[in-house]
């Protein structure tokens, strides 16, 4: 006799039939580095809430896995698709933690003790980032050292690290998913296509 399926296994049998066959496929990957690139509105979002079930189904525990984005908005849109797709028949689903890109760096900086300033505004700072560039040449070691490496715990807290609007990932910040990801590289990221 075989045993009924979970509610999380209707769930994500709900989620991945709703998918086009290159959706449905992306979503069932295996563990390990994946990256969906598609047009805008091609369903890159809805891929990953299917992975995010495939990857409850499969036995991930939902605090071990790490969903980042770049700004505000799609982090909240993030957080309520989790919330109206997987939460009311996933337990726990709720515990998958979604921080935009900046949160997780700032919380990272934090924990390893370093000081970190709030700007409000910072299109001031840029413009004065700007005008350094175009006056100055760079100097090898002038202060500029990238930032340490996050404390243990941040590599050991996420088994399963997904980013959406990759798009828009500078080189800093995929250099801290990257860390983040390591050494499991269980690392799913969606973008844009026409985006550089």
């Amino acid at each position: 006799m075989t045993p009924a399926p979970s509610a999380t296994a209707w769930t994500t049998r709900g989620l991945l039939a709703s998918l086009d066959p290159e959706q449905r496929a992306a979503a069932m990957l295996p563990d390990g580095p994946a990256q969906v690139i598609a047009p805008a509105g091609s369903g890159k979002t809805t891929t990953l809430i299917a992975r995010l079930g495939v990857l409850l189904d499969r036995g991930v525990a939902a605090d071990r896995i790490g969903v980042v984005t770049f700004n505000r908005d799609a982090a909240a849109e993030l957080t309520a698709r989790i919330a109206s797709r997987l939460a009311p028949h996933v337990p726990g689903a709720a515990a998958i933690e979604v921080r935009t890109l900046h949160a997780m760096a700032r919380q990272v900086l934090i924990d390893a003790g370093r000081p970190v300033r709030l700007v409000p505004d910072r299109l001031p700072l840029l413009r004065a980032a700007r005008r350094r560039a175009l006056t100055e040449r760079p100097v090898v070691g002038d202060g500029d050292d990238p930032p340490p490496e996050p404390p243990d715990r941040w590599q050991a807290r996420f088994s399963h690290l997904c980013v959406d609007e990759f798009q828009d990932v500078d080189a800093a910040q995929l250099r801290l998913v990257r860390i983040l990801a390591a050494p499991e590289d269980n690392l799913f990221v969606v973008g844009d296509d026409d985006q550089p």
